[in-house]
């Protein structure tokens, strides 16, 4: 069964904020992190239980080639995407949405 993606709305300024970061250096390098995003996702949404919870129940997927990280919660027969966040944010900034 694959689950549905859902993705918060702070979620979503996170990611289009950051493929225009990276639109800044190369049309290249902002596609590279999208498809890495998609892709992540792809695999979260066949078997999310391939990554570990926290104590809070949120699962996080670590960008290959990116100091970013997708934090997800399980939610039924969804995945709700709450962050893109980046590895030197404050961490657990998106606990309350």
């Amino acid at each position: 069964m694959a689950y549905k993606i859902l993705l918060l709305p702070e979620a979503r300024i996170e990611i289009a904020d950051t493929a225009i970061f990276y639109k800044q250096f190369s049309d290249e390098l902002s596609s590279v992190l999208l498809t890495k995003l998609y892709q992540s996702l792809s695999l979260a949404a066949e078997d999310p239980q391939l990554f570990q919870a926290d104590r809070n129940g949120f699962r996080k997927i670590n960008l290959k080639r990116f100091p970013y990280k997708i934090v997800f919660k399980i939610s039924g027969d969804s995945i709700v995407v709450m962050a893109l966040a980046h590895h030197k944010q404050r961490p657990g900034y998106w606990k309350n949405r």
